[in-house]
């Protein structure tokens, strides 16, 4: 009997401290589609390395586990795929795969999506330059070699006689004319810029699915 009773005191005890414990533990479902203002401290550009860590720390504490603080968010991940500006205008491109967050020290996998870059759209964690092979067609037209010859054919007196006046200005003009017919094949052999993203540029992450994260 007295074996019984020291048993069931145990007992009580154990139960009342996993009791405790479960009291002071909190999980939350972070839902889809959830998303996060954050930063990175490193400079992001095509000529960083694949393989390369980079970290995105919430811009401010998240409200997850009310009504305790705030929680510290950041987000790890590593970059993917690089390339480098290539002709037709394409500017240089980097692909970052996010792979886990961290909510108060407690590190989850993730599925996440970064969705923009200040306030431009990002697609498929691929963040790169805007092409730049119309403003390319626009420098060629407006620089080219022909036009900028000819942009004004009545120069240095060649357009004194009235006679070869006309003559003057229509070929001037078949001149122009060859420069933008020959101007989009020209663009197409220039390259566009590098990526160049600072350091501390803010990106929105949305997370891909689902995630329970707990409080202790």
């Amino acid at each position: 009997m007295i074996r019984l009773l020291i048993c069931a005191a145990i007992f009580l005890t154990f139960f009342n401290q996993l009791y405790v414990c479960a009291e002071e533990v909190t999980a939350v479902k972070l839902k889809k589609g959830r998303t996060f203002l954050v930063k990175s401290d490193l400079r992001l550009s095509n000529d960083v390395n694949t393989g390369t860590p980079v970290q995105f720390d919430s811009l401010s504490k998240e409200s997850i586990f009310y009504p305790k603080s705030p929680s510290k968010v950041s987000f790890k991940g590593k970059v993917v795929k690089t390339k480098s500006p290539g002709y037709a205008g394409r500017s240089g491109r980097i692909k970052i795969a996010l792979e886990k967050i961290t909510v108060d020290n407690i590190t989850y996998p993730v599925k996440a999506l970064i969705t923009k870059k200040e306030n431009e759209r990002v697609f498929l964690n691929s963040l790169g330059g805007n092409s730049v092979y119309l403003a390319n067609l626009g420098d060629t037209i407006s620089n080219g070699t022909i036009n900028t010859i000819y942009k004004d054919p009545c120069t240095n007196n060649i357009c004194a006689s009235s006679t070869t006046k006309p003559f003057v200005y229509l070929g001037a003009a078949a001149i122009q004319l060859a420069d933008l017919l020959v101007a989009p094949i020209a663009s197409l052999f220039k390259t566009g810029n590098n990526l160049d993203i600072p350091a501390n540029t803010y990106f929105e992450i949305k997370l891909d699915e689902d995630l329970c994260v707990i409080s202790l």
